[in-house]
C-alpha cells in the first residue's frame, strides 16, 4: 500500500517530534519543562495580545500624509 507524500511527511514529523520531546523530557524535569514552555508561550502570546487589544486605537489614528 503506497502512502501519499503528505502523509509520509506527517509521519516523519510526528516521529521527529516524539524523539525531540522524549530527549527534552529526559534532560529536564517535568516542572522545568512546564516552566520553560509557559515562559515560551507568554513570550509569544503577550505581544500578540497587546497588539490585538490596541487595534481599535490604531484604526482611529489619522493616516500620515505622504
Amino acid at each position: 500500500l503506497m502512502a501519499d507524500k503528505s502523509s509520509v511527511n506527517l509521519m516523519y514529523t510526528c516521529l521527529l517530534m516524539k524523539y525531540c520531546f522524549s530527549f527534552i523530557f529526559s534532560i529536564f524535569s517535568p516542572q522545568q519543562s512546564l516552566f520553560t514552555l509557559s515562559v515560551f508561550a507568554v513570550t509569544l502570546l503577550a505581544p500578540a495580545g497587546w497588539i490585538m487589544h490596541h487595534i481599535p486605537v490604531y484604526r482611529q489614528r489619522p493616516r500620515p500624509q505622504p
